[in-house]
């Protein structure tokens, strides 16, 4: 494993792992309760790990490795040396994690990482629910059983029935996973890897000098567009915030309001900013990020 555990103490490596996601800790931290930060912290940065590893891919046989060492090293949680486990025990939440689960959702995570780009965007939206919604249903439900909340939660699989709130916490992450994605497009291995068969020849998309040739700005557009489809449809349903604190707790309900709102706001950023997304990355939050996060949570506190 490319990280010495002996170059990080778990905090930092924590730090480190959400450095770069989206919508940033930084901000999603003010807005939860302080003694509860430490534990959404590990279990947000543990999952966070591997599902970078799969967005950011570029070797596939490179991915597939590390993902085996992490697979492999799970089987060792209770003494492992690299600082995700060291923060999941000292979060209280490694006897709390779903060690089963966890292994099988790497088992698909390595078949993933095997089957190339997806043929349309249905399958897009379900490779962004496996890559980014199993792992995090994983490390809330371990939120939620340090606290008492859940005895039981559902098996890590996205092609079974799921309650409403595992649901709107799959689909939501996926949303995200998508946004990352889209917003990455400058990237030219996460865009050959993540861009529909079906949107490509439906766009007239070709490479040339490995970067992508729009025939048109507008085809850049109703690309972009299509690809957030599927994300877009699954952030304007109702989601079920009662039912969300009750199974998870107080945390995982404001954290999860936050990055809905924050989605919205990402997405219409994506659409509007779609020639500069192929040269770099654009910025997903704005002057009133803050206020909406605020704004989002305060809409909770009646469930």
């Amino acid at each position: 494993m490319p990280t010495d555990p002996s170059e990080l103490s778990h905090q930092q490596w924590c730090h480190e792992q959400l450095a770069a996601r989206q919508p940033p800790w930084p901000l999603l931290q003010l807005f939860i309760p302080a003694g509860q930060r430490a534990s959404l912290l590990a279990a947000l940065a543990f999952q966070q790990a591997l599902m970078e590893l799969v967005l950011s891919v570029r070797e596939p046989d490179i991915a597939s490795r590390k993902l085996a060492w992490w697979e492999d090293e799970s089987t060792r949680y209770a003494s492992s040396l690299h600082p995700g486990f060291k923060a999941l025990r000292a979060a209280g939440l490694a006897d709390c994690w779903d060690w089963s689960g966890w292994r099988a959702w790497c088992v698909q995570l390595h078949a993933l990482l095997e089957s190339g780009a997806p043929a349309d965007e249905p399958q897009l939206w379900r490779q962004a629910r496996l890559s980014a919604g199993i792992g995090t249903q994983l490390a809330m439900a371990a939120l939620a059983r340090r606290t008492g909340l859940a005895a039981d939660f559902e098996e890590a699989d996205i092609d079974r029935q799921l309650t409403v709130e595992t649901q709107a916490l799959v689909d939501t992450t996926a949303a995200w996973f998508l946004i990352e994605v889209v917003n990455r497009s400058s990237v030219q291995s996460v865009l050959q890897r993540w861009l529909p068969l079906a949107l490509r020849a439906r766009h007239k998309l070709r490479w040339q000098d490995g970067t992508v040739q729009p025939c048109s700005r507008d085809a850049l557009s109703l690309t972009i567009t299509d690809m957030l489809q599927p994300a877009a449809a699954a952030l304007q349903l109702d989601w079920p915030s009662g039912e969300v604190k009750k199974a998870y707790g107080l945390p995982v309900q404001r954290l999860l309001a936050m990055q809905r709102r924050l989605a919205i706001d990402a997405l219409q950023r994506l659409r509007h900013q779609a020639d500069t997304v192929l040269r770099q990355p654009v910025n997903l939050l704005g002057p009133l990020s803050a206020w909406r996060c605020w704004r989002a949570v305060r809409q909770t506190a009646r469930f």
